[in-house]
Parts: C-alpha cells; sequence; structure tokens
C-alpha cells in the first residue's frame, strides 16, 4: 500500500510501504517498528478521528489484547521512535478520548471522536 497526500491538507505529504515498514517524507524514509508502522498508518488514514484506546488494541496491537499499559506501551514507543529520525508529525494526546497526529508545530483543535 502506498499513500501519498498532505494530512487533513495540511503538513508534508508522506509515503507509506507496508513490505519493510518503510515511510517516506521529503527526501528522507525510515523504516519503523511495525506496531510504530501501523500506529502511523491508522492515524494517517483519517486526520479527523481520533484514534481511541480501543482503536489502537484492534488495529495496532498484534495481539489485540487490551489494555491501557498495552496501549500506553505502545504509544510511548512510537513517540520515542519518531523523535529519533526527526519525524514531521508528532502522536497528540486528546485526554479521555485519544491519540491523533499533528504536524509539528501546528496546534490542532479538538474535534472530538469525528
Amino acid at each position: 500500500m502506498s499513500e501519498h497526500r498532505p494530512f487533513g491538507g495540511i503538513g508534508i505529504p508522506l509515503t507509506f510501504y507496508e513490505n519493510g515498514h518503510v515511510i517516506a517524507w521529503g527526501n528522507d524514509s525510515e523504516h519503523f517498528r511495525p506496531s510504530t508502522f501501523r500506529l502511523l498508518l491508522q492515524l494517517w488514514l483519517d486526520p479527523n478521528h481520533t484514534l481511541t484506546k480501543e482503536d489502537v488494541c484492534q488495529d495496532v496491537i498484534e495481539d489485540g489484547y487490551a489494555s491501557d499499559i498495552a496501549v500506553r506501551h505502545v504509544i510511548n514507543k512510537a513517540r520515542k521512535e519518531l523523535e529519533s529520525v526527526e519525524f514531521p508529525y508528532e502522536i497528540e494526546t486528546q485526554w479521555g478520548t485519544g491519540y491523533r497526529l499533528n504536524p509539528k508545530g501546528t496546534p490542532v483543535p479538538d474535534l472530538g471522536n469525528g
């Protein structure tokens, strides 16, 4: 699968390559851990949707083990991985709702679970 479009009409376009879990942006590309790749893809596919804990358990965590600790672990590992490669987006917590992808330096209003 390859998805190449600006995120919600803003930001830098990304291209997702499932074979190898590679994401490309600008002149850069990076191989990501499978769970980080799946998380970013789910966040990217619907920029107006807040990814809930249940969404993360169903679509990102391979064994579907639903626990707050498992979700926090996946999110924290993904954030560290994104920081290490200077990814142009960050994972934003929507307290009480879930997670959204946010272009760095661009505040995104809380749209609920659209």
